[in-house]
């Protein structure tokens, strides 16, 4: 049980990495990354409320705005640190 535990929550993370790689990889920004914001299911990882998404035609504004994001998220698992 906890080696299949710890494979799910492998997976989660890998998707998660990968879902904000293709945010980055397309210069969109969410504005509000934080946990709640997220449904996660059999079928895979969602994000929720879009209104604030942009997705960024200069450069300079997406890296602003998507280290704001990073920054955001990983607010989320300040008392988690081993995550």
């Amino acid at each position: 049980y906890e080696k299949k535990v710890l494979r799910d929550k492998t997976n989660l993370i890998a998707e998660t990495a990968n879902l904000l790689k293709q945010f980055a990889d397309f210069s969109i920004s969410h504005g509000d990354l934080k946990c709640t914001n997220f449904i996660v299911s059999g079928e895979g990882i969602y994000i929720t409320d879009l209104d604030s998404m942009i997705a960024h035609r200069l450069r300079w504004t997406f890296r602003k705005a998507f280290k704001r994001d990073c920054k955001r998220f990983m607010k989320n698992w300040s008392d988690l640190p081993v995550i």
